[in-house]
Formats: C-alpha cells, structure tokens, sequence
C-alpha cells in the first residue's frame, strides 16, 4: 500500500525547499511544452508534471525516489502506453525534463533520496540535518550563473524530441 501522501518522501523534501525558500511550491504543475512520448492507441502525448514549481525563482524542483537511480521491479516491469517498460520511459522522461527545462529559462534541482540518510531508499527523517541539506543545494542552484541542471548525482541526458 503506497504511503499517505503527506507522509511521501517527495512531499517531505518539497517542504524542506519551501520552508528554506520562504516560498509556496506549486505541486505537479505541468507545461505545455514538456510532453511524454505519443500513447500508441490514441497518439496523444500527455504532459508531463514535475515534482515542485517555484514560480518566483523559476526553479523547478525534482525529487528522485530510488527507481531513478537503480532497478526496481516493482516500478519498472509494466508496460507503458507507449509500448515501453517504465524503467527505460522514466530515464527517458528524466533527460527530457533536464534538457527541455532549462531552454525555457529555468533552473533544474534534482534531489535525490541519497542525498539524505536512508534505510531502504526512504529517508530517515533528521528536519534540522535535512534542511542544511536542502539549503546547500538552493544555494548551489541561486550561484548559477545560466539555467542549468544542479545535482550531486547523475541525471540521465539523451536526445530530446522536438517540441511539440
């Protein structure tokens, strides 16, 4: 049974950023020009939403669970409607946030679990170590000079399909 969602990881690190920022963060915001591939059996490409949205900063900001980084049957197994399995469609959908995110002028942050202590994957939560945590990497992300991808870990990059 998945968590509740107040209690998600993600959830839990969107918090940190917007507690650290002194900002609200806009959850699962979406844009017209960050698309998916076409579902093969109607051809639609539906967007794709991202994690956390700071719209005053325009920063966006993605939070990665351990299927990201490493194979996890349980999410990877299942055949996508674009006749993908879901392991290989989200490093493809990770390259394409990371490439297409920064030409429309935004800064990318990419959190990863291993970023924090964890046990299995899920972080332990430590609030006060968690926020120096977070507040290295807002501030590593405020330095860049261009918009950019800011990471301690690496982000898949492949070829992004033009717009649509």
């Amino acid at each position: 049974m998945p968590a509740k969602p107040e209690k998600r990881d993600e959830h839990y690190v969107l918090a940190l950023c917007s507690d650290t920022l002194g900002l609200p963060c806009i959850g699962q915001q979406s844009f017209d020009w960050l698309r998916g591939d076409p579902s093969l059996k109607n051809g639609k490409r539906k967007t794709l939403p991202i994690d956390g949205y700071f719209e005053e900063l325009g920063l966006v900001v993605e939070y990665h669970e351990r299927q990201h980084s490493e194979a996890v049957p349980f999410f990877d197994s299942k055949v996508t409607s674009t006749a993908m399995l879901r392991g290989p469609q989200r490093s493809l959908y990770d390259a394409r946030k990371a490439a297409l995110i920064p030409q429309h002028g935004m800064a990318l942050l990419v959190i990863d679990y291993r970023d924090f202590a964890n046990k299995e994957g899920k972080i332990v939560h430590d609030p006060a170590r968690d926020r120096q945590i977070v507040a290295a990497l807002l501030a590593r992300t405020a330095q860049c000079t261009e918009h950019g991808v800011v990471t301690n870990f690496p982000v898949p990059l492949a070829e992004t399909p033009a717009e649509p």
